[in-house]
């Protein structure tokens, strides 16, 4: 297993290609490798996206962005996959308004176009759960639970380990529950296990109980770790150091 960023991280400063290009060399240098794109700026071509990535050294394996996006705009996706040769496309959340037993089974229908795209180019398609769709529907199954079951058995999870905290889960049995379907997790760590708003913090310095975690993750067959903090109040590139240099601990 690999460590590596989710961009998202680092968003703020990947709104032009002269940014995006210094902001990858910067977590170069810090020492990340690999990387999972999303929210960079949509004005920046995907072959500046894949130039960018050259410049320092990086790779990129996977673009994740939320579900409605990607289905209303498959091509942009399809698109950058193609100029960084990424090997998978996340779909993140299911819409609050089809966050039912019913429009759970709609998504998964609205999926399978892209799902059997993806598949042809020899790329997988992953859904990422928020802790919402990892709660209890209307008493029965969660919502990932009924997507799995009415989507093809090739669709792989983006374990986001603190939402499977936040949804009262034990991540790392969560992991070995999904043994053989998740590639990639996401590491990020808050203050408290909230479902409300939570103040995130680098990977260590939270709650989230990291060594079962990640010993789970590689059991599991997890190929890339990605170290995450979406909102931070310092400087984000020493947070990014830090979660790197705690996982290398583990």
């Amino acid at each position: 297993m690999k460590w590596g960023i989710q961009l998202s991280s680092v968003r703020t400063y990947m709104q032009s290609e002269a940014s995006m290009r210094d902001t990858l060399c910067r977590l170069r240098e810090i020492g990340y490798r690999i990387a999972q794109l999303q929210w960079h700026s949509p004005d920046i071509p995907p072959t500046a996206v894949a130039d960018a990535l050259r410049a320092a050294d990086m790779e990129a394996v996977s673009v994740q962005d939320y579900t409605e996006k990607i289905l209303s705009e498959p091509e942009t996706f399809l698109r950058l996959a193609d100029a960084c040769a990424l090997t998978d496309v996340c779909v993140s959340g299911i819409p609050a308004p089809s966050l039912t037993p019913d429009g759970v089974k709609e998504t998964a229908e609205a999926l399978v176009p892209l799902h059997r795209r993806l598949a042809a180019d020899g790329r997988t398609l992953s859904f990422h759960p928020r802790w919402q769709e990892l709660v209890p529907l209307d008493g029965g199954p969660d919502a990932l639970t009924l997507l799995l079951a009415a989507s093809d058995p090739s669709l792989r999870v983006v374990v986001d380990c603190s939402h499977a905290v936040r949804a009262g889960k034990d991540p790392a049995a969560f992991l070995r529950a999904l043994s053989g379907r998740v590639d990639f997790i996401h590491c990020k760590d808050m203050e408290s296990a909230s479902r409300e708003a939570v103040r995130l913090l680098p990977v260590g310095a939270g709650c989230v109980d990291w060594q079962p975690l990640i010993a789970a993750a590689r059991q599991s067959g997890v190929r890339v770790a990605f170290a995450e903090q979406e909102k931070c109040e310092g400087d984000v590139m020493e947070a990014m150091a830090a979660s790197l240099s705690y996982l290398r601990t583990l």
